[in-house]
């Protein structure tokens, strides 16, 4: 890519450059170094501009991928707190029943504490009766 631009800043220059010479055949350069035909420097132009247009694909088709990932990515995503949010329904619906079930148990162990208690104090009040009846009808 850095290729290009300076290739394509090296041409810009060169024609825009205010010292410029048409030089003919054998005519000596004002310079060292290679002097290009206009052929050869519209083909150099031509060649960038098709490298560009080449580059420019791959940069959509890349940009394209990375979108399709990108909206993969974020389906997996939502999905998965969706996932997750129905989990944590169902756990809690579970949790729910569970503290009704334990609720049922504890209120049958309350009652069975309240059918003990109240045997307890009924066998106490027999067995003071008895106790009583036997005392007083000269049994003990």
């Amino acid at each position: 890519m850095k290729k290009i631009v300076s290739t394509i800043l090296l041409i810009s220059c060169l024609f825009f450059f205010s010292g410029f010479e048409k030089l003919s055949i054998n005519d000596p350069a004002p310079f060292e170094g290679y002097l290009l035909s206009k052929e050869t420097l519209s083909k150099i132009i031509q060649d960038q501009k098709q490298e560009g247009e080449k580059c420019q694909i791959r940069i959509d088709a890349e940009l394209e991928k990375l979108a399709d990932l990108f909206d993969y990515e974020r389906k997996q995503i939502i999905d998965d707190c969706y996932n997750y949010s129905t989990f944590l329904e169902e756990r809690i619906k579970i949790t729910m029943k569970g503290n009704e079930f334990l609720q049922k148990d504890i209120n049958d162990l309350d009652n069975s504490r309240k059918f003990w208690k109240t045997l307890t104090i009924a066998s106490t009040g027999i067995a003071g009766v008895s106790i009583l009846l036997l005392v007083l009808f000269g049994g003990i």
